[in-house]
C-alpha cells in the first residue's frame, strides 16, 4: 500500500477535516500539535531511499497539508479505543477472544513469550509487536518465571478493520520497534494517561491509535523489509541474549550453541542488528537494571547479580558509561 493510497484512504473516510475558509471544524489546540508532531511527522519523512517503495516524501508532505485535526465525529466513529491496559502475563498463559468485532495490538515492555494464533506460533521479546483480530483464539504464554510484560491497545471501527486487513495482506501484523521510537513514545503517553480524567479523552485516545497504526504503516515501507529479511539464526540468537540475560553468555557459548564460528557470528550479528552481540548484551542487562532501580528497592549489589554482572563496580562502570550517572543517582532522579 503506497503513502500517498493511504492517506486518500483515510481522507476518504473523512478523518480528517478539510480547512474551509482558513479555519478548521471541530478542532482543538491540543489534537491539532499531536497530529503535527505524530502523525504529520511519521508520513513526511524522506523515505524515497527504499527501493521498495514508490513513495514520494515531497508528494506526500503536499497532500497531508490539504488536511487539518481529526473531526470529533469522524475519527471517534472510524477508530474507537476500547481498553488499554498493562499485563504481566505469567507462564500458564492467557487466552482472548471475543465474540465483539475489535482488534489487539500488543507491545512487549519487558520479559518475553510466544503468541499461539491460527496453528502458528510466534515468540516475542522487548519492543517487538503484534496486532490481531480479537474473535480469533488466540493464547500467549511467557517463557519464564519472571514473567511478559505487555501493554495490549484494544480498538474498533472501520479504519481499524481496513488497516489490519490491509497489513494482513502485505504479512506485516507483527513488527518491532525500539525504546526510542515515536511508536514507543506514543503508547508510553497513552499508558501514563490511561486513568486520569480528561475532557475529550475519547478524541484524544483515537488520535493516538491513528498514530500508532501509521507509525506501523511506516515501519512496514521501511524497516520491514529489513526486519523480514535477518536469517533466522539471527532471530533466535537475539531472542535468546533478551530471553537468557542473566545467564553467562559468551562469544564462545553463542558460538558453541548456534554452531557459528565467532568471526561469522560476531559479523553476521553487527551486520542486521548494528551492534556486537556483546554490546546487545550489555545493552539488554542495563534495561534491566533500569527497570529495576525504578520499580523495587533492591539494592545495586543485588540487582548487578541479577541482570548476569556478578562484578559491581564493572556493572556501576557499565551504567555510568551508558547513562551518563550513576545506578543510584538514576534511581533517585526516576523515583
Amino acid at each position: 500500500m503506497a503513502y500517498d493510497s493511504y492517506l486518500k484512504y483515510l481522507n476518504k473516510k473523512n478523518i480528517f477535516e478539510p480547512i474551509l475558509h482558513g479555519e478548521a471544524r471541530n478542532s482543538s489546540d491540543k489534537l491539532d500539535k499531536f497530529v503535527d508532531d505524530n502523525v504529520s511527522w511519521a508520513l513526511s519523512g524522506d523515505y524515497s531511499s527504499n527501493k521498495d517503495s514508490n513513495f514520494d516524501s515531497n508528494q506526500m508532505h503536499i497532500e497531508l497539508s490539504r488536511f487539518f485535526s481529526p473531526g470529533a465525529s469522524a475519527l471517534e466513529e472510524n477508530v474507537q479505543p476500547v481498553r488499554i491496559s498493562v499485563v504481566q502475563i505469567p507462564v500458564s498463559g492467557i487466552f482472548i477472544r471475543t465474540d465483539e468485532p475489535c482488534y489487539i495490538l500488543s507491545y512487549t515492555l519487558s520479559g518475553a513469550g510466544s503468541v499461539y494464533l491460527n496453528g502458528k506460533k510466534t515468540k516475542l521479546v522487548k519492543g517487538d509487536g503484534l496486532f490481531t483480530d480479537c474473535q480469533q483464539y488466540q493464547e500467549y504464554l511467557a517463557h519464564t518465571q519472571q514473567g511478559w510484560r505487555c501493554v495490549f491497545v484494544r480498538m474498533k471501527g472501520e479504519v481499524v478493520k481496513d488497516l489490519f486487513h490491509m497489513l494482513k495482506r502485505a504479512d506485516c501484523l507483527q513488527f518491532s520497534m525500539s525504546t526510542y521510537s515515536r511508536f514507543y513514545h506514543i503508547i508510553n503517553r497513552m499508558v501514563e494517561n490511561a486513568e486520569q480524567p480528561q475532557p475529550g479523552k475519547e478524541m484524544l485516545y483515537s488520535s493516538y491509535i491513528l498514530a500508532l497504526l501509521t507509525e506501523i504503516i511506516v515501519f512496514t515501507h521501511t524497516e520491514n523489509h529489513e526486519y523480514k529479511t535477518i536469517p533466522p539464526v539471527i532471530h533466535e540468537m537475539r531472542y535468546y541474549i533478551q530471553s537468557c540475560y542473566m545467564k553467562p553468555i559468551t562469544l564462545d557459548s553463542l558460538s558453541e550453541r548456534f554452531h557459528l564460528s565467532k568471526y561469522h557470528l560476531s559479523r553476521e550479528f553487527k551486520k542486521y542488528v548494528h551492534m556486537g552481540p556483546n554490546e546487545f548484551l550489555i545493552r539488554v542487562r542495563l534495561e534491566k537494571a533500569k527497570e529495576l532501580l525504578v520499580s523495587t528497592n533492591k539494592s545495586v549489589e543485588q540487582i548487578s547479580k541479577e541482570i548476569g554482572v556478578l562484578n559491581t563496580n564493572h556493572f556501576r562502570y557499565l551504567f555510568q558509561k551508558h547513562e551518563n550517572m550513576t545506578p543510584s543517582s538514576f534511581r533517585k532522579y526516576w523515583k
